[in-house]
């Protein structure tokens, strides 16, 4: 996952709130990684930390289950919890044939 740190190397009160909020969810996806772990249930993960993150912050309001539900971290995260790295950098990965089976959700 991507963090950005800011140019002049001084957090404002807000970037340092939202730079946490995605090394929470960072640290929790890499605690989570293990052999066959699947990338939507990290990407699931990811996003509902940040969706939780947001709502403490108290720039969401709502029931993080039903933002799950209606996809609401898609706006946050619209490219999934981040790109393949190959020949070119928009690789779908594991998409070869049909297996698996490609989710259409939004950010899955």
């Amino acid at each position: 996952m991507t963090i950005s740190f800011p140019v002049n190397g001084v957090f404002t009160e807000k970037q340092a709130a939202i730079y946490n909020i995605v090394l929470r969810a960072s640290r929790r996806v890499f605690a989570a990684l293990k052999p066959g772990a699947s990338w939507v249930d990290l990407h699931k993960l990811a996003e509902r930390t940040t969706l939780e993150g947001l709502v403490d912050l108290g720039c969401l309001t709502g029931d993080i289950d039903e933002m799950m539900e209606k996809r609401i971290g898609f706006i946050f995260m619209p490219h999934g919890m981040g790109h393949f790295i190959g020949l070119d950098c928009h690789d779908v990965g594991g998409y070869l044939g049909n297996s698996p089976a490609r989710i259409k959700l939004p950010g899955l």
